[in-house]
């Protein structure tokens, strides 16, 4: 049986502690970031900027045949950048998924670091938004993970 904690500890070990990733930013979240809060949106800033990732973990059990019990993972990752008027920002947005995508595969692999017993994406690019933040315009992508044990 694998835990939240272990799945959260499996991505912290090797997606949001890789260079790649911090080189990014360094503000990084396992919970959800009240966007309703002042105090909350500030910490979603890097360098003075938004720019920060919010990962939320689920987990739920589902009955197969025969009565056997499968447990179900998601991870939804959040990125938000400051939005500006050339769009640099929004191909940052999609391109940093891809980077994160392409993390999932060769550092957590398919077993999300023996986790898990296989992984898969969203069968879709991901979600992009535009949000006010302490009243500027932010990026907000969003992509989910699923997997199974």
């Amino acid at each position: 049986m694998t835990t939240l904690t272990q799945i959260r500890a499996a991505w912290n070990t090797k997606i949001w502690t890789n260079a790649t990733v911090t080189a990014i930013t360094d503000k990084i979240y396992d919970y959800d970031v009240t966007t309703d809060s002042t105090f909350e949106q500030s910490k979603l800033r890097y360098n003075q900027e938004h720019n920060a990732f919010v990962y939320i973990c689920s987990k739920y059990e589902r009955l197969g045949m025969m009565g056997t019990k499968y447990e179900e993972f998601e991870v939804e990752v959040r990125y938000y950048r400051k939005a500006d008027v050339a769009g640099a920002n929004h191909k940052i947005v999609l391109d940093t998924f891809e980077t994160v995508i392409g993390l999932v595969r060769t550092e957590l692999t398919h077993t999300w670091n023996s986790t898990v017993g296989a992984y898969r994406t969203q069968s879709a690019i991901p979600t992009i938004t535009q949000v006010l933040l302490e009243g500027i315009p932010v990026w907000v992508g969003s992509y989910k993970f699923f997997a199974t044990n």
